[in-house]
């Protein structure tokens, strides 16, 4: 009994020497990605024509403008730039917002459902050929409105138009020269966020 014990014991002393005689090692692997998707918006409007409307007189889209996240996840917000055509009427600054002789204001705002005209505010305002203006709780908004309806933080929810812009136009006080259509262009850009 003797002998088998004293076996044993050399052989747990061999096994747990010999795995201590082992060292550890380790190593890594570092990983990466290109993320396939890109930042983009979809107009699926190309022009909108608001039809007759006087001179000094306001008027607001009465079709919906969808403006569609199309990045397949990423979060966007959108910003607003306006260009005049090449001859004729002039558009407002940002800052003045205002009417004149020649001179047209265009604002616009992102919401579900048509804003009226008391929703649009200076913040609103469209400025022709001037830096572009991200969207945020109050450019381009309706301040009371929910986070949902505004031109920042829009998700991509496949199948659907993610945010509805509006438009109001103000027609000039006079006008001294003719103007052809489209009188302008509005840019509608994304950036992640």
């Amino acid at each position: 009994m003797k002998t088998k014990m004293a076996g044993l014991l050399a052989l747990a002393l061999s096994v747990g020497l010999s795995a201590r005689a082992w060292a550890l090692t380790s190593d890594d692997v570092a990983l990466s990605v290109t993320l396939s998707n890109a930042v983009s918006v979809l107009l699926p409007t190309a022009t909108y024509d608001f039809g007759p409307v006087a001179l000094s007189g306001v008027s607001i889209n009465t079709s919906a403008i969808p403006v569609n996240n199309d990045s397949g996840g990423i979060s966007e917000t959108y910003s607003l730039s306006m260009v005049d055509a090449a001859a004729g009427w002039t558009a407002a600054t940002r800052a003045s917002g205002a009417a004149g002789v020649d001179i047209y204001a265009v604002q616009a705002m992102f919401k579900s459902l048509q804003p009226g005209h008391v929703d649009f505010a200076a913040n609103d305002n469209l400025g022709g050929g001037e830096a572009v203006v991200p969207a945020s709780a109050a450019n381009f908004a309706l301040d009371a409105g929910a986070v949902g309806e505004k031109g920042y933080s829009v998700t991509d929810a496949a199948g659907t138009h993610e945010r509805t812009l509006w438009l109001r136009l103000q027609m000039p006080t006079t006008v001294t020269t003719t103007q052809a259509n489209p009188f302008a262009t509005i840019w509608v850009s994304a950036a992640a966020g």
